[in-house]
Protein backbone atom coordinates (compact mmCIF):
# COMPACT_ATOMS: atom_id res chain seq x y z
CA UNK A 1 0.00 0.00 0.00
CA UNK A 2 1.47 3.86 -0.74
CA UNK A 3 2.28 5.64 1.92
CA UNK A 4 0.31 8.73 1.95
CA UNK A 5 2.05 11.77 1.25
CA UNK A 6 2.50 14.81 3.86
CA UNK A 7 0.30 17.14 2.91
CA UNK A 8 2.70 20.08 4.22
CA UNK A 9 5.23 19.21 1.88
CA UNK A 10 4.24 20.16 -1.67
CA UNK A 11 4.59 18.10 -4.62
CA UNK A 12 7.33 19.19 -7.26
CA UNK A 13 4.86 20.70 -9.84
CA UNK A 14 4.80 23.59 -7.60
CA UNK A 15 8.55 24.60 -8.31
CA UNK A 16 8.34 24.41 -11.65
CA UNK A 17 6.30 27.70 -12.14
CA UNK A 18 8.39 31.58 -13.32
CA UNK A 19 6.98 32.87 -10.13
CA UNK A 20 9.24 30.33 -7.86
CA UNK A 21 12.06 30.97 -10.69
CA UNK A 22 11.87 34.65 -10.03
CA UNK A 23 11.63 34.01 -5.72
CA UNK A 24 14.58 31.56 -6.16
CA UNK A 25 16.74 34.36 -8.15
CA UNK A 26 15.68 37.33 -5.74
CA UNK A 27 16.67 35.05 -2.76
CA UNK A 28 19.91 33.92 -4.12
CA UNK A 29 20.93 37.71 -4.77
CA UNK A 30 19.50 38.79 -1.58
CA UNK A 31 22.13 35.99 0.05
CA UNK A 32 24.67 37.53 -1.55
CA UNK A 33 24.11 40.68 -0.50
CA UNK A 34 23.74 39.60 3.15
CA UNK A 35 26.91 37.63 3.00
CA UNK A 36 28.93 41.17 1.93
CA UNK A 37 27.34 42.84 4.86
CA UNK A 38 28.43 39.92 7.08
CA UNK A 39 31.96 40.34 6.07
CA UNK A 40 31.75 43.93 6.99
CA UNK A 41 34.75 44.34 10.60
CA UNK A 42 32.36 46.98 11.65
CA UNK A 43 29.30 44.51 12.92
CA UNK A 44 29.11 43.26 16.05
CA UNK A 45 28.26 39.69 17.44
CA UNK A 46 24.72 40.09 17.54
CA UNK A 47 24.45 41.71 14.21
CA UNK A 48 26.20 39.30 12.86
CA UNK A 49 23.98 36.45 14.26
CA UNK A 50 21.25 38.03 12.59
CA UNK A 51 22.36 38.02 9.29
CA UNK A 52 23.56 34.87 9.46
CA UNK A 53 19.95 33.69 10.43
CA UNK A 54 18.45 35.85 7.98
CA UNK A 55 20.68 33.68 5.41
CA UNK A 56 19.90 30.47 6.60
CA UNK A 57 16.37 31.12 6.49
CA UNK A 58 17.12 32.08 2.47
CA UNK A 59 18.75 28.95 1.69
CA UNK A 60 16.00 27.05 3.23
CA UNK A 61 13.59 28.84 1.24
CA UNK A 62 15.99 28.04 -2.01
CA UNK A 63 16.19 24.26 -0.82
CA UNK A 64 12.65 23.26 -0.48
CA UNK A 65 12.15 21.57 -4.27
CA UNK A 66 14.58 18.94 -2.64
CA UNK A 67 12.17 18.24 -0.35
CA UNK A 68 8.65 18.27 -2.64
CA UNK A 69 7.21 15.10 -3.01
CA UNK A 70 6.37 13.23 -6.48
CA UNK A 71 3.66 13.29 -7.72
CA UNK A 72 2.08 10.16 -8.12
CA UNK A 73 2.58 7.87 -10.94
CA UNK A 74 5.91 10.54 -11.49
CA UNK A 75 8.31 8.59 -9.49
CA UNK A 76 11.07 7.59 -11.73
CA UNK A 77 12.44 4.23 -11.32
CA UNK A 78 15.90 3.25 -10.81
CA UNK A 79 17.10 1.37 -14.68
CA UNK A 80 19.69 -1.27 -14.50
CA UNK A 81 22.32 -1.13 -17.38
Amino acid sequence: MDKPTDPKVPSRACYDSLSWHQIVEWALQDIERLRQQNDSPVLGPEQTAVLRGEIRALKRLVELPAMAVQPRGLARRAVRT
